[in-house]
């Protein structure tokens, strides 16, 4: 096996692209994409709070918990994992 191979082989995930090989920007961030969602939820709830719209935290807890325990999109958390954090968030402002 050649040492190109395997420099290759060493790379992080790639998307191959017709002609060269791209690295997957996806990859560096994917691990802080869930707890980046959840930290955009609790300030969604905390500006929520201080405009006095307890109904519209409601509506996107419920919105969320209709997910179920599927992520709400790509490395993002589960809808019951949203909610849940809407939840505590909301108690805790």
């Amino acid at each position: 096996m050649s040492a190109a191979i395997i420099r290759l082989a060493m790379l992080p995930p790639t998307i191959v692209n017709s002609a060269t090989l791209v690295r997957n920007p996806s990859f560096y961030i994917a691990p802080q994409l869930k707890h980046m969602e959840l930290d955009a939820d609790c300030n969604a709830v905390r500006m929520l709070k201080l405009k006095n719209e307890p109904d519209t935290i409601e509506a996107a807890r419920q919105m969320m918990l209709k997910f179920g325990g599927k992520p709400t999109g790509a490395y993002y958390p589960t809808g019951i994992e949203r909610a849940d954090n809407i939840a505590k968030c909301a108690a805790q402002y």
